[in-house]
């Protein structure tokens, strides 16, 4: 079975996204499985570096639980979101199957599911 990507960013916390988008940019930040120039339709990695960045001083700012600073914190969050999914699909097309690159790009990978035997029914004459 084909590795893929995990890019449901949505269900992590505000400290994870940070995280995750931070460790991302870095792992793609000259990786030799990805090399720029990437295609126009792909969001430039320095792009989402500059968002990341940012994201990185909202947080910062907003630590505090001013309702503002929440609000702009929350404002850049979705353009990460956004650019990191169509990334994500850029590199599945580039890896084609190659988990090492998969692994290199800092996302999280799908795991094949596992499969386990039914336990047996207890025996009702017994």
């Amino acid at each position: 079975m084909k590795k893929h990507l995990i890019i449901k960013f949505e269900s992590l916390n505000q400290a994870d996204l940070l995280a995750k988008s931070t460790h991302i940019v870095g792992s793609l930040r000259k990786n030799p499985y990805f090399p720029a120039p990437w295609p126009v339709q792909v969001p430039p990695l320095e792009e989402v570096e500059y968002l990341v960045s940012e994201y990185g001083r909202t947080y910062q700012a907003a630590l505090n639980g001013d309702r503002l600073k929440i609000a702009e914190r929350n404002a850049v969050s979705q353009p990460i979101i956004e650019k990191l999914k169509k990334i994500a699909h850029y590199l599945e097309v580039i890896a084609d199957g190659n988990e090492a690159a998969l692994i290199s790009t800092g996302y999280d990978l799908s795991h094949e599911p596992v499969r386990t035997k039914a336990k047996p029914e207890p025996d009702a004459t017994a």
